[in-house]
Order: structure tokens, then sequence, then C-alpha cells
């Protein structure tokens, strides 16, 4: 869900938000290789911290704009009977 709010409903940004996570969770097996002191835990973390910071930080943004959700977003789908 989150990276559907990041990508502001555009497949593209979606993919690149998930490259992004992506990249994120590589980071922690990288540093660790190049012996880098840092926690793990922390970089275990991250991106999970951004997938929720970025999403708060864009909503913080674009407070004054309207959403660029989908009409029918929250409008229940009913099947026609035939």
């Amino acid at each position: 869900m989150a990276l559907v709010i990041f990508g502001a409903w555009r497949p593209g940004r979606v993919a690149g938000g998930a490259l992004l996570f992506g990249l994120t969770l590589a980071l922690k097996t990288r540093l660790q290789t190049f012996g880098v002191d840092f926690s793990p835990i922390l970089l275990s973390m991250l991106p999970y911290v951004l997938a929720v910071g970025v999403p708060v930080a864009i909503s913080i943004r674009s407070r004054n704009r309207p959403a660029p959700a989908p009409a029918a977003l929250g409008i229940a789908c009913r099947r026609e009977e035939r």
C-alpha cells in the first residue's frame, strides 16, 4: 500500500519505489560485506522506515493539492446478474 501511495497510482513510480525498497534491503548485506561497522538491526529497519516515512512526507507536502487517487477508489464493485 505504501508503494502505491508513493507512486501516486502511476505504474512507473510504483516500480521505482519497489526498486528503492529492494535497494535498501540489499544495502544491509552490501555494507556488511564491505566491513562497515553499523548496527544490523538499524539497517534491517531502514526499508520499513522508508515505507512509512515516504508516504507521510508526500502527504504533508501535498496537503493543499487534491489526491491523484482514482475516481472509483472506495466504491464497491457489484457483479451484474445475467
